[in-house]
């Protein structure tokens, strides 16, 4: 294994694990892919896969209903359609509730 400026770090990492396992306090167990959580912006997932893992991320059902919540969503916050152009007072209502759910 290489053990360069850069990876020096990596070198490190692997023993510690290592040397955890040959000690018995730590157990690595092969997971697959289906099982894992994923990085939506690195591994978009679809269909049904895509709602069991969004019920585990975000501790909703898995057949939540987008449409239910979208009725008891202000319009304002709602998408708008692709072509229509986004007014001064939506842009601050749209600010507004991004600063809200920060803070």
């Amino acid at each position: 294994m290489s053990s360069s400026k850069q990876t020096k770090h990596i070198h490190h990492r692997y023993f510690l694990v290592k040397d955890k396992v040959d000690h018995g306090k730590l157990e690595i167990q092969h997971e697959g892919t289906d099982n894992m959580w994923l990085d939506v912006l690195t591994k978009p997932k679809q269909g049904m896969l895509f709602y069991i893992m969004r019920a585990k991320l975000m501790n909703c059902p898995v057949h939540y209903d987008d449409a239910a919540e979208a009725v008891l969503t202000h319009p304002k916050l709602l998408p708008q359609d692709e072509g229509a152009t986004t007014s001064a007072l939506d842009k601050l209502v749209l600010k507004k509730a991004v600063f809200d759910f920060y803070i």
